[in-house]
């Protein structure tokens, strides 16, 4: 029986290898369009896996070019030279690997600027905590010394595996939406159907089991969950490539609450706090900028208070306490204040600890969100599955019996 629609449908008809009528029976604006949809079709999908792919690596393309730069500083540190010569050398070598933010701050320096100052004109070069260890380290000279936490800031998480979380979300967005995909067109085409043949087939006073029941009374709200998990996996992925200097109303508290966001700010206030004690800054100052290079306004709010305190006359490790109360750190505080011009290297530990403790708990919640997004999903499908199968199970014992 030939298809009402002349258009895509015989196209289709005659490429799953019906007789009549045949793709070539088509006139040519038919084959164009059909051909033209195609090919829409698969740009779209290339464009979408492109977008996907990009996405998904922006967080280590982001690291990379940070690593590159301070890759470049070490030379300078290394070869003895001033680093806004090696800059602009390193800018006059065209490379095409070399990100085009810092073209433009080699440009700055080529004019006369500072390399503080042409990071300052330059944002998104560098992430918060690494721009303000790199401006300490310039403005005090000790470039040296900053270069080790910098580099720690940007190291690749090694506990992830091959895998990584990035490419757990990713898998999970694309079998949450063909999942939605399939149940929404189950809904549209399958369900009816068989709703239309048991009111045909269901004799007077039948009824179907309580599973089948509920399953038929609920295929709505089971949809809307199953597509309600695309969302939530694209804001996860989305989650785990979002610019850390992205200012979104909440967002810091988000950031503020979840363990490893917080664990690695208060890295970088370690880091810098040491750096900043070492070159003989005022602890107040020492706290304040520590503080500003996390980049979150409530760690921030209890480095305010922290100064306060320091200007009661509290010692620095128990005002510290306002934005990290562990003991743990408080003795390594302590230590490092015995010792003068050594604060970095006797904290240093603690910085390695905070890396690696926030690496672990990161994976770990990925790990758990991604097993129960999942977990999730298998139940929801199977749900939605068991209904189908029992609606045909329905179907055939009274076909059978009559």
């Amino acid at each position: 029986m030939p298809f009402e629609h002349p258009t895509l449908p015989l196209a289709l008809m005659a490429f799953l290898g019906e007789s009549e009528p045949g793709f070539f029976d088509l006139s040519p604006f038919q084959i164009t369009l059909v051909l033209s949809l195609a090919a829409a079709a698969l740009v779209l999908v290339l464009s979408l896996l492109y977008g996907i792919h990009r996405l998904v690596t922006l967080p280590s393309r982001r690291r990379a070019s940070t690593r590159q730069f301070l890759q470049i500083l070490e030379l300078a540190v290394a070869d003895g030279r001033s680093p806004e010569s090696v800059i602009v050398d390193a800018a006059a070598t065209h490379d095409p690997s070399l990100p085009l933010r810092l073209h433009m701050v080699a440009a700055y320096v080529e004019r006369g600027a500072s390399l503080a100052s042409a990071l300052s004109l330059v944002p998104g070069l560098l992430p918060a905590d690494v721009l303000a260890m790199v401006s300490a380290g310039l403005r005090h000279g000790h470039l040296e010394r900053v270069l080790a936490p910098a580099s720690l800031a940007v190291a690749e998480n090694d506990t992830r595996g091959k895998a990584g979380l990035s490419a757990i979300f990713i898998n999970l967005t694309l079998s949450t939406t063909l999942t939605a995909a399939v149940a929404a067109w189950a809904s549209i085409s399958v369900v009816p159907k068989y709703l239309a043949i048991l009111d045909d087939m269901v004799p007077a006073g039948y009824s179907l089991p309580p599973l089948a029941s509920w399953v038929a009374a609920h295929f709505p709200i089971l949809l809307l969950a199953v597509a309600a998990l695309v969302p939530i996996s694209l804001a996860l992925l989305f989650a785990r490539s979002i610019n850390p200097g992205l200012r979104l109303p909440g967002l810091d508290l988000l950031r503020f609450l979840l363990p490893w966001h917080r664990q690695r700010a208060h890295r970088s206030f370690v880091a810098l706090l040491g750096l900043q004690l070492d070159a003989g800054a005022p602890e107040e100052d020492a706290v304040r900028e520590a503080a500003a290079a996390t980049g979150n306004r409530w760690i921030q709010a209890r480095a305010q208070r922290a100064i306060l305190e320091l200007r009661r006359g509290t010692s620095l490790d128990d005002a510290v306490a306002r934005i990290d109360s562990r003991p743990d750190f408080a003795w390594r505080l302590r230590n490092a204040l015995a010792t003068p011009g050594l604060a970095s290297t006797a904290l240093r530990s603690w910085v390695l600890d905070l890396h690696s403790r926030a690496d672990r708990t990161e994976y770990i919640a990925g790990q758990a969100v991604a097993l129960t997004l999942f977990a999730v999903q298998s139940v929801l499908v199977g749900g939605y599955l068991c209904g189908l199968f029992l609606y045909l199970i329905q179907i055939i014992e009274l076909a059978t019996n009559g």
